[in-house]
């Protein structure tokens, strides 16, 4: 019988390390993979950080044209929660009102109106329904003012959006009864369009909303940040758009009047739509006099645009547009006859205001900003049309015999 010594064979670790030619190429090779693909993520990352500060200045700016917007119009605008919490405000309930708003945090803070007069609106704030309007006299450091006073309640209520919307509108000018329906008129389109920015641009901020959230959490998933990087841009741009528009609507620059033929303004515009018109079996017919006209170049080309974007849209199975020009006494008549859906009486009562739309896409804006722009520059935008037959665009313009008289 034989027995161990308890001797253990000693066991060379440095040989037992040591890799082959071979292997030591791939290892190195493995290694240079790994620290390539840690460069990678880390610049990927610097770039979705980069660009997620960007979208963030966007925001900014976005906010800031927004507030603008609001300045600019002339009535007063309060956004409000329903129990009275003042969310939004606008330079016009300052001017109007003589109070230092920016401070203000509730609508009982509002001390230029009476006890009865908050109550009233206290009580309308949480009444879902048309708008409530009473005049209010009130005193202020300018003298004594007459004002109108409207409450909005959206009838259906979204929790990230105020509850119930006051407008102010001043009255004091306003001696005569067709005075004061032509400011009513007014109070009802700057309520309807104060209301509709709102709503128009809650979709794009939730979807930014949203993506931002995730994102923090998701940087890994290279997918899904190459989609946040396409949609992220294209809402931040689509709200610029709307603010551009609504901003041009309410404030429009000055426009510049110039001599041009209108002739190759018109084949201009139709050779952009060409071949959205030919993937859509539309064919457009021009017949337009060599006339020379003292306009706006660039008003009416946009004009031009939209009107005949309206048309190409309105005439799914294809067809004909017909774009023709005469002149009657001093005035230059550029039609736009398309023979699609048509309209019915009351959406052509509407065509003029803002945000109206029947398209399932449209913003509601392209016509009245036309309309805006064809009467700044002295001429009139007119509509005919008939449901099922098509509708008729009709610019006029004056001559220029008569603008250079």
């Amino acid at each position: 019988m034989g027995y161990s010594s308890g001797i253990k064979p000693q066991v060379n670790l440095g040989a037992s390390l040591m890799l082959e030619p071979s292997q030591t190429f791939l290892l190195g090779i493995l290694i240079g993979v790994i620290a390539i693909a840690a460069f990678m993520m880390i610049r990927k990352y610097l770039t979705t950080v980069a660009k997620l500060n960007d979208i963030e200045a966007k925001r900014g700016i976005f906010k800031n044209h927004f507030y603008q917007f609001l300045d600019l119009f002339p009535v007063g605008i309060l956004g409000l929660s329903q129990s009275g919490e003042i969310l939004i405000r606008n330079y016009s309930v300052k001017s109007l009102t003589g109070l230092e708003t920016q401070g203000l945090k509730d609508i009982r803070e509002l001390n230029c109106f009476t006890e009865a007069q908050l109550e009233w609106l206290i009580f309308q704030i949480q009444q879902p329904g048309p708008n409530k309007e009473m005049s209010m006299q009130i005193k202020t450091a300018a003298g004594a003012k007459s004002l109108l006073v409207s409450v909005n309640v959206p009838a259906e209520r979204d929790p990230e959006l105020p509850a119930a919307y006051i407008l102010i509108q001043d009255q004091t000018k306003e001696k005569s009864m067709s005075g004061l329906l032509r400011q009513q008129n007014k109070i009802e389109k700057m309520n309807r369009m104060s209301v509709g920015v709102i709503h128009e641009l809650k979709n794009p901020l939730s979807s930014i909303q949203g993506y931002i959230q995730m994102l923090d959490q998701r940087l890994d998933d290279p997918n899904f940040v190459k989609l946040a990087m396409s949609v992220l841009p294209a809402e931040i741009d689509r709200m610029m758009g709307l603010v551009d528009n609504l901003l041009k609507y309410a404030k429009p620059s000055a426009l510049k009047k110039e001599r041009f033929k209108l002739r190759p303004l018109v084949e201009d515009v139709g050779r952009f739509f060409r071949v959205e018109m030919t993937a859509r079996r539309i064919q457009l017919m021009l017949e337009i006099e060599d006339e020379v006209v003292y306009f706006n170049i660039n008003g009416l080309r946009q004009v031009l645009v939209n009107v005949l974007l309206n048309a190409v849209e309105a005439m799914p199975a294809g067809g004909q547009i017909e774009v023709t020009s005469k002149k009657e006494r001093n005035l230059i008549l550029l039609q736009i006859q398309d023979h699609g859906a048509g309209m019915t009486e009351e959406e052509l009562e509407q065509i003029l205001e803002p945000y109206f739309t029947t398209k399932e896409n449209g913003s509601g804006m392209g016509i009245p900003v036309s309309h805006q722009i064809i009467t700044e520059l002295g001429g009139r935008l007119m509509f005919d049309s008939a449901l099922g037959v098509g509708t008729t665009v009709t610019i006029e313009i004056p001559s220029i015999e008569d603008e250079m008289e």
